[in-house]
């Protein structure tokens, strides 16, 4: 494969699996938490609708991507998400937690991918909870009162498209790295005791024998892809996340 084509399916999977472990390990929690800073007060300036910080914010979430400058070009991600981001701010959030799963699963499914690889409603929550800590500003959050309850933050229904495309990123890469993520729905049933002792799965970033596998399998799925193909399924993705052309 060559390089120009590992770099197309790196952007057509929105998590650059085909990568290899040098993006597992380099985006490690550290980098995740340095990154997670820069995006917090970007969001933060992005609060009241300025073009200027919302640049900024779509620039830092798209470097969280760790996509190739050029596809990033090709696709004009920055100025896609841009547009969109404000429109959000300003008309209200769009996007929803289903949105993210099926924009994904549909990757999975169109690159044949094994069944652990598919994700779920908890996983993509799991990951917004994961982004709440990192970078709270940019989730769309509520104080709420239950009855029997303190009062604290809860999520809202839907995101804002560069909360979407972070969230999606970052599910992508606990797929790969974090075995928690690497589960087949039945396999989480048999595991839900486990689960529910450690109630929030945290993540992380550890290459294991499941993400050396996805790799092998992204790779073999695009081998015969068009870059042309390979885009159009990218652009899609990004429109079924909120992010239109």
């Amino acid at each position: 494969m060559s390089h120009e084509k590992r770099r197309i399916v790196s952007l057509c999977a929105l998590l650059a699996w085909a990568a290899g472990p040098s993006l597992a390990r380099a985006q490690n929690l550290a980098v995740a938490e340095t990154a997670g800073l820069a995006i917090d007060a970007a969001a933060r300036g992005a609060q009241a609708g300025d073009e200027v910080a919302t640049r900024e914010l779509a620039a830092r979430v798209v470097a969280m991507t760790q996509l190739d400058a050029p596809l990033v070009a090709a696709l004009n991600l920055n100025d896609r998400l841009t547009r969109a981001e404000l429109k959000a701010r300003q008309s209200g959030a769009t996007v929803t937690e289903r949105h993210v799963l099926t924009a994904f699963n549909r990757m999975v499914h169109t690159m044949k991918l094994p069944h652990y690889a598919k994700a779920s409603p908890y996983e993509v929550r799991m990951v917004r909870m994961g982004v709440f800590v990192m970078a709270p500003q940019l989730l769309a959050a509520q104080p709420v009162m239950h009855r029997h309850s303190r009062p604290g933050p809860a999520l809202k229904k839907k995101m804002t498209p560069a909360e979407a495309l972070l969230v999606t990123t970052l599910l992508a890469q606990q797929k790969l790295t974090n075995k928690s993520f690497q589960m087949t729905r039945g396999e989480r049933q048999t595991h839900w005791a486990e689960v529910h002792d450690h109630p929030l799965t945290t993540l992380t970033s550890d290459w294991t024998p499941k993400s050396q596998q996805l790799v092998k399998l992204a790779v073999r799925a695009f081998k015969g892809m068009s870059q042309k193909q390979a885009l159009a399924e990218t652009d899609a993705a990004l429109v079924h996340i909120g992010i239109p052309r």
